[in-house]
């Protein structure tokens, strides 16, 4: 039937295999070879890996092979009917069967012994391969190097390694013992350790002696004892009274080794007294609560409470607070003390605990996300858990008396969440309900920052100067020079660009100002002029903008210029004028009239001849910016006059010129010194002045000396002879002529120096006469010329 299926008997069929095992003797001499069981008959061969022989009456399974230095190679064949199966070879050689060799290290005292603490290594050759620890029969774990640091890990170790080639075969090295020197730690009764204990008992501490050597030690700090700690205590037993927290220490010596029983005996007034809070929400205390603070529990151990508050950090003592439970009714930190009700000398302090004001108290919030794109929302979230009568409100930048402040106005939103777009503070105000007689406790303030926001980098190297409070972070004050030329840049891994600026006028309110024409790059080129400028960016769909920055310049003090002498100048003399207002100027220039002095590269001058003198300098922030003081001083030669004058009664006077500054003057009156009767030195009045000749000599504070002309008061003979004199050569360098003299009117000649001696004198004997002043030394001199009634005519005379 073609559509029926007969299914065969089922045939299996298998491949024939045959292999060997390998068993080393105990003295590690011989290895005993087992061929699998099945084959009707066996026989073993041995050479090399190139030449197999037959070993001759080798036929069974079972063969042993001696294990020798040199390498030999054992295989077996097994026949199975007409089936001849040779198996592989494989080698045997004595280094593979040779143990390991374990090397014990640890250092030892002068008794021989290790003590407890030591280390001891074990360690076995780095190369060594397929090798397992056994510590006491069990199984360890550890590299070629095993490390003991423990009583723990002390006991008898072996290591077994297994050749490559025999996977079947263990071989075990000699066991090792890696044990300490293992006293017994001393056993102390009578005092327990952590026990709390009263000044003045009396204890004692009762050792069990097992033979060993003991020290006692009295110390104060756990671990710490020596020498000076030592204390006796006969047949084991050590009796003292208790004065304070105390570690009582036993140590046991044997065989240079060391064990140590430490107790810890503590005063009862280290018991731990903690204080805490009924009602955590009174924690922060309102202006109608009181936080009810004290012991929780295990107030049964003491007595004779009393409370404290911190004030100007000091304890106060409350009084009449006596039980330990305490109402605070106003914030501040407070401790409690009592007695240990075991030990009436025994004063316990307990912890600090602080009770806050209610305006304190802290207010969750978090925003999602922090930083936004320009036109995204972030949603800030108070958790607003007791809280109510929630109100927002946003930064806002003003001008206060002390600079730049942050304040906060109003938004819209009376839940626990509000949804915001502007880069800026947020903070909320709420009610506790635990307080809700009191004011709104205010927030941290939560700020939302650009999520692009990249840093500007000016193209010098300058720190700024200053910051100045922005509503989501702070603006640097860069300064420059007037008109400095400045390269901007940020990252230049943004998809676009677009750099604004604002001109500043003062105002508090920084705003984002006009996009800049053709500023879409990474760079952007500018002159400091006082503006802001931001640069806003684009990456992936999100728009933001950086920190603005402020490129300030420096305003200088004009220089002024300032002189001394009242703007005058003596004759061979000079005047010094200077800059007022030093600053921190580099480079100078004066001008004279206009132009431009040579060599005049300082901050002070001194003038010679007379006209208006403006100083240039350049300060040492800018110094490619110039600064004048614009006018200057106009420098006059300083040369004494007498004009005549009335007064508004009609009265008529001669007065001195100049008059109006810190001048000295001296009126002379026929050659000699005149004692001008008026109060005021500067005038004289003719309706009381005698007859004669006055001149005036005039004293600046440099100090320079001017002597005016001659003017004749009242009449005299020969008074309009005198005015037709003629004196040359005027300056002279030595030689004076005197023509118009009238013999029958001038009678003497005499020259004054420049402080009124006479230093030359002689008769008039012609109408000319000559002077010789050769011998006197340059200067302004006066030639006085008199009369035979007592008249003197002054002229001046200077001599090179």
């Amino acid at each position: 039937d073609a559509d029926s299926t007969i299914q065969s008997n089922q045939v299996v069929i298998e491949t024939l295999s045959l292999a060997y095992t390998g068993s080393l003797n105990a003295e590690g001499t011989e290895l005993t070879l087992t061929a699998g069981a099945g084959m009707d008959s066996y026989q073993w061969y041995k050479g090399d890996t190139e030449n197999m022989t037959l070993i001759v009456g080798a036929t069974n399974a079972i063969y042993v092979a001696p294990i020798t230095a040199d390498s030999v190679y054992y295989s077996v064949e097994g026949l199975s009917g007409s089936c001849a199966i040779m198996t592989d070879a494989r080698l045997v050689v004595g280094t593979m069967f040779t143990p390991v060799v374990i090397t014990v290290n640890a250092d030892t005292n002068e008794f021989d012994n290790i003590c407890e603490g030591t280390i001891i290594t074990l360690s076995i050759p780095a190369d060594t391969e397929n090798y397992q620890w056994y510590k006491n029969g069990n199984t360890a774990w550890g590299t070629t190097t095993m490390t003991i640091n423990s009583v723990w890990k002390a006991g008898d170790y072996y290591v077994v390694t297994i050749p490559a080639e025999w996977p079947d075969v263990s071989v075990q090295s000699e066991t090792v013992n890696a044990s300490y020197l293992e006293i017994i730690q001393p056993v102390v009764s009578g005092i327990v350790n952590n026990s709390y204990n009263c000044e003045g008992d009396e204890l004692t501490a009762v050792l069990v002696d097992e033979g060993y050597v003991y020290d006692w030690y009295a110390h104060e700090i756990a671990g710490a004892y020596g020498d000076t700690d030592l204390v006796v205590a006969p047949n084991g037993v050590y009796t003292f009274t208790f004065s304070d927290a105390v570690y009582i220490t036993v140590v046991a010596n044997y065989g240079g080794c060391e064990k140590t029983n430490t107790t810890n005996l503590k005063n009862y007034t280290s018991e731990y007294m903690s204080i805490s809070i009924k009602n955590y929400d009174q924690q922060y205390l309102c202006t109608d609560s009181v936080a009810d603070i004290g012991i929780g529990y295990g107030d049964d151990k003491w007595e004779n409470y009393q409370w404290y508050q911190l004030v100007d950090s000091n304890w106060v003592m409350l009084q009449d607070d006596t039980n330990y439970r305490y109402g605070a009714s106003e914030p501040g930190s407070y401790k409690l003390s009592g007695t240990s009700v075991n030990c009436a000398t025994a004063v316990v302090e307990s912890n600090v605990y602080i009770v806050k004001h209610y305006q304190d108290r802290a207010m969750n919030m978090y925003a999602s996300p922090n930083e936004i794109c320009i036109g995204d929302t972030s949603v800030i979230t108070f958790s607003a858990y007791k809280w109510t009568d929630i109100q927002w409100l946003k930064g806002d930048i003003v001008m206060g008396s002390s600079g730049y402040e942050m304040i906060y106005l109003p938004i819209a939103g009376d839940t626990n969440k509000v949804s915001v777009t502007e880069f800026n503070h947020y903070i909320v105000k709420a009610k506790h309900e635990s307080c809700p007689n009191g004011l709104k406790v205010t927030s941290d303030p939560k700020i939302i920052t650009p999520a692009l926001n990249p840093i500007i980098d000016i193209g010098i190297e300058q720190e700024p100067e200053a910051y100045r409070q922005l509503l989501w972070d702070t603006v640097a004050f860069y300064v420059f020079c007037d008109n400095y030329p400045l390269t901007l840049s940020v990252d230049s891994g943004y998809d676009s660009y677009q750099w604004y600026e604002t001109y500043y006028a003062g105002l508090d309110d920084y705003i984002l100002g006009d996009p800049i024409e053709g500023a879409t790059s990474h760079t952007f080129s500018t002159t400091a002029l006082v503006q802001w400028v931001t640069v806003v960016v684009e990456s992936e769909g999100c728009t933001g903008m950086s920190n603005p920055i402020l490129l300030d310049t420096w305003v200088f003090q004009s220089p002024v210029v300032q002189s001394y002498n009242d703007n005058q100048i003596c004759v061979d003399d000079s005047a010094l004028v200077n800059l007022g207002f030093p600053g921190t100027w580099v480079e100078y220039y004066w001008t004279q009239d206009g132009v431009i002095m040579e060599d005049s590269n300082n901050d002070s001058l001194w003038v010679t001849e007379p006209g208006q003198y403006v100083i240039f300098a350049y300060p040492e922030a800018c110094p490619d910016f110039m600064y004048t003081s614009g006018v200057g001083p106009t420098m006059e030669m300083f040369e004494a006059e007498i004009l005549e004058g009335v007064s508004d009664e009609g009265d008529e006077y001669f007065y001195a010129y100049p008059w109006q500054g810190n001048f000295e003057f001296q009126w002379y009156r026929n050659g000699e010194l005149y004692d001008n009767p008026s109060e005021n030195p500067v005038i004289l009045w003719k309706e009381d002045l005698p007859g004669g000749t006055y001149y005036v000599e005039i004293t600046n504070p440099q100090p320079c000396v001017s002597v005016s002309g001659d003017v004749v008061w009242g009449m005299g003979i020969g008074e309009d002879e005198m005015s037709n004199l003629s004196i040359y050569p005027n300056p002279t360098n030595g030689i004076i002529n005197i023509e118009g003299l009238n013999t029958e009117v001038s009678s003497n000649i005499s020259i004054f120096n420049s402080i009124g001696k006479m230093v030359l004198s002689q008769q008039v004997n012609s109408e000319i006469e000559r002077l010789n002043m050769n011998d006197l030394p340059k200067g302004l001199y006066i030639i006085q010329v008199q009369n035979k009634d007592g008249l003197v005519s002054s002229y001046k005379i200077n001599k090179l």
